[in-house]
C-alpha cells in the first residue's frame, strides 16, 4: 500500500508541476484549475502522512505555499473587475484614483508571487 500510495502522489506532483510550468497566468481559468489540483494533493497528502515517504510529506510545505500564492494571484483579477464595477459607477475622482493604486499594487504583488512559478 505504501509504494502504491507513494508512486500515485509522485505521479500527481509531476503532473501539477508540469502544469505549473505551462501555465498562462492570463488565464484565471487554469491559474484556478492547477490551485484546485495542488489543494487536492495537499489534502491527500496530510490524510495519508504517515505512510508517505519524507520526500512526499516535505512536499506538503512547498503546495501550501503555492496554493496560497496562486490564491492571491486570482484574488487580484477578483478584487481588479470588483474596482473596476465600483469605479464604473461613480464620477468620484478620488475613488478612481484610490482604485487605481490598489489594482497596481495588488498587481505588482501577485506578480511577484506567481513569477516563482513560471519561466
Amino acid at each position: 500500500m505504501k509504494d502504491y500510495t507513494d508512486k500515485h502522489i509522485e505521479n500527481w506532483l509531476k503532473k501539477i508541476r508540469r502544469s505549473m510550468k505551462s501555465l498562462d497566468v492570463k488565464d484565471q481559468r487554469l491559474v484556478h484549475r492547477v490551485r484546485i489540483k495542488s489543494k487536492k494533493l495537499r489534502y491527500v497528502i496530510e490524510q495519508l502522512a504517515s505512510i508517505l515517504n519524507q520526500k512526499t510529506r516535505k512536499s506538503l510545505d512547498a503546495f501550501e505555499k503555492m496554493q496560497d500564492d496562486l490564491g492571491y494571484y486570482h484574488d487580484v483579477f477578483a478584487n481588479q473587475q470588483l474596482l473596476e464595477q465600483l469605479v464604473a459607477a461613480s464620477a468620484d475622482c478620488h475613488l478612481h484614483h484610490q482604485a487605481g493604486i490598489i489594482i497596481g499594487w495588488q498587481m505588482m504583488a501577485g506578480n511577484r508571487k506567481i513569477r516563482k512559478f513560471i519561466n
